[in-house]
């Protein structure tokens, strides 16, 4: 951290990144297990595969990279306090944290839009379903704007994971309000 003295934490140096990574791995296991009952079902009983569907499963097919950038977080330091990462961790961590963040924009934008046509699927009524269409271009358009705001967020790019390079970046207030609006 530029110029600013971490403080001794008072637990000493625990680390759990091991129940970060338990705890993430039995939330993805179960994830997948719905993802996928929903596509045996979809395919083999009711034989109606939708756009919808497809959708869901991109969504976790990019939801296994984020889990994969989760495990390399806890290697280089998540779990532990910031006080007794490495400098060179630290910004290895910041870099991984920073993509995990990004997958996580799209994998929210592709799951509210899969419920959307998910509820097109069962609309029978024009003004539900313009309402839904309208909302699936408002959410596109919206994360779209709010994930290149997020990558955007420092000139230079880098700059982001690792506070030692000359540049701008938006306030943290800024990224924390981009965060909070993208969910």
């Amino acid at each position: 951290m530029s110029g600013q003295q971490i403080p001794v934490p008072l637990d000493g140096n625990r680390d759990l990144g091991p129940a970060v990574n338990a705890i993430d791995a039995i939330l993805y296991s179960c994830s997948t297990i719905i993802v996928i009952l929903r596509l045996i079902t979809r395919i083999r009983i009711t034989h109606n595969l939708g756009f919808d569907d497809i959708l869901i499963a991109l969504a976790q097919a990019i939801t296994t990279v984020g889990k994969a950038f989760v495990a390399i977080e806890v290697h280089y330091g998540l779990g532990r306090h910031r006080y007794y990462i490495p400098a060179e961790n630290y910004i290895a961590y910041m870099k991984y944290n920073f993509l995990d963040w990004a997958q996580c924009f799209i994998v929210l934008a592709v799951s509210k839009i899969s419920i959307c046509w998910f509820l097109l699927r069962l609309s029978q009524f024009n003004r539900l379903r313009n309402i839904l269409y309208a909302l699936i271009a408002l959410v596109s358009t919206t994360h779209i704007t709010l994930l290149l705001l997020f990558l955007l967020q420092c000139q230079p790019l880098n700059k982001a994971w690792d506070e030692g390079i000359a540049g701008t970046c938006f306030s943290k207030e800024i990224i924390m309000n981009i965060i909070i609006a993208q969910g």
